[in-house]
């Protein structure tokens, strides 16, 4: 391992920071509306003309508004639901907002130009400050107060805000977890559902459409490999983009768990969320073992011809990309991003009982693939000795039901690798998903 390239969490951890920021945002929103008022009319002595009135007020609504949205945020982080809470409600003020400031604009500006001074020019600027406010908060992101936030700006520009992000969020479905290791997603469509050949499936508006809706909306290709079917979701970038990312899931999940990552990443690349084999849409061919679902891997990225792929596993997604890019060499792949996985140990057998009822993956993965996982084979040292590229190693923390302590060898025995600790469980990218993008979009951008 690279001297040097190792992290490890200090103070907060990053989940508890996240909740003390956003408390701190919405907080401070609402005490700066008197705090203001009070340094504005009171101690500066502005006159308390109806023009100035009336342009503190769109900057007073602005800031409620903000404060709302960062208190939403917190409140979905603490109930851990995948989307925003009250959607409508925000997006019928973006929709609202314009209106209001364009009549306070013309009403202030008509009073600043007729009658010019102290009881018109401040509420003029209390109006162009509420638009900017708007377009920070429902547009483009201009506030970069974090170093993350100003490492992004200088490396790609300017991105859309937060609240932006969170209003074009697809749907994704609801989850749950069996064992703590296999996850079950139950709102995939059914697996017997196929297409023929590699081909595309245009989502509901296109991808001649509107850009940002063709990001919400990704596209479905089938790639056949041999007798093996593989089906992926696919968001396109538009003009220059980086290296494209390709997202493997866990035992038990489907492409559709990188939604919002995904509709993340896809901001400044092309990124491809495969369903494995056995899961999802794709072919459930009954023969699963992590070489089979490595070459599998290796397949696709020869069938796509894309080039170089940045490649990011989350669990047995993390176990197939290890061998896939041991296999591939830095010609294919080249950066790695291994979510909650630990170096392979030998650990007591303890098959999980089937759940009841339909599933959206082919249970014989877990009766096929458990067995390597718990009693690993003696290749995995070569194994993670042959991959040289950069690898970022993410951990879940304690409450994570894989040994960290096996994450940590994981990174120590890589060539190039950063290991970041995020105290979120095994469900790293679920759980904190803005804390996940910040790390995995300054390692790719590095």
């Amino acid at each position: 391992m690279m001297a040097g390239m190792r992290t490890a969490p200090t103070g907060p951890t990053p989940s508890h920071a996240v909740r003390g920021r956003l408390r701190s945002l919405a907080a401070l929103e609402l005490i700066n509306i008197p705090l203001q008022a009070w340094i504005w009319f009171g101690l500066v002595g502005l006159p308390a003309t109806a023009t100035n009135l009336l342009g503190f007020a769109l900057f007073a609504l602005l800031l409620i508004e903000g404060a709302a949205y960062w208190a939403t945020k917190l409140h979905q982080i603490n109930a851990r639901r995948p989307h925003l809470p009250a959607r409508p409600a925000f997006r019928a003020a973006r929709t609202a907002n314009p209106l209001l400031l364009a009549v306070g604009l013309l009403a202030t500006g008509y009073a600043a130009v007729t009658n010019p001074g102290r009881t018109s020019w401040p509420g003029l600027a209390f109006a162009l400050f509420a638009l900017l406010e708007h377009i920070n908060y429902f547009h483009l992101q201009l506030m970069h107060d974090t170093p993350a936030d100003l490492r992004r700006l200088l490396s790609a520009g300017p991105r859309p805000s937060h609240l932006a992000r969170d209003l074009t969020r697809p749907p994704r479905p609801v989850d749950h977890e069996v064992d703590g290791t296999v996850e079950i997603n139950n709102c995939r469509q059914p697996h017997d559902q196929r297409r023929k050949g590699v081909c595309w499936e245009r989502n509901r508006l296109g991808f001649g459409g509107d850009v940002d809706d063709a990001r919400v909306v990704p596209g479905l290709i089938d790639i056949a490999l041999g007798d093996v079917r593989l089906s992926l979701r696919v968001w396109p970038t538009v003009g220059a983009a980086r290296i494209p990312v390709v997202l493997l899931p866990a035992t038990g999940r489907t492409a559709h768990d990188w939604d919002v990552v995904a509709a993340e990443l896809a901001a400044e690349r092309t990124v491809y969320a495969v369903d494995l084999r056995g899961h999802g849409s794709s072919d459930w061919p009954g023969e699963y073992r992590l070489e089979l679902f490595a070459r599998d891997v290796l397949g696709l990225l020869e069938r796509l011809d894309i080039g170089p792929v940045d490649l990011i596993g989350h669990s047995l997604g993390g176990l197939i990309a290890c061998r896939a890019a041991a296999a591939a060499g830095p010609q294919h792949i080249r950066r790695l991003v291994l979510e909650d996985i630990g170096f392979p140990c030998p650990r007591p057998p303890a098959p999980p009982e089937r759940p009841a009822g339909e599933l959206p993956f082919d249970w014989r993965v877990v009766e096929q693939v458990r067995p390597e996982i718990d009693d690993p084979s003696s290749d995995w040292p070569d194994i993670i000795a042959r991959i040289t590229v950069p690898t970022l190693v993410l951990g879940g923390g304690l409450s994570s039901p894989v040994p960290q302590q096996h994450v940590a060898e994981l990174a120590d025995r890589l060539a190039d690798a950063r290991l970041v600790t995020i105290d979120a469980g095994h469900l790293v990218h679920e759980t904190e998903p803005d804390a996940y993008l910040d790390t995995v979009i300054t390692f790719l951008d590095a």
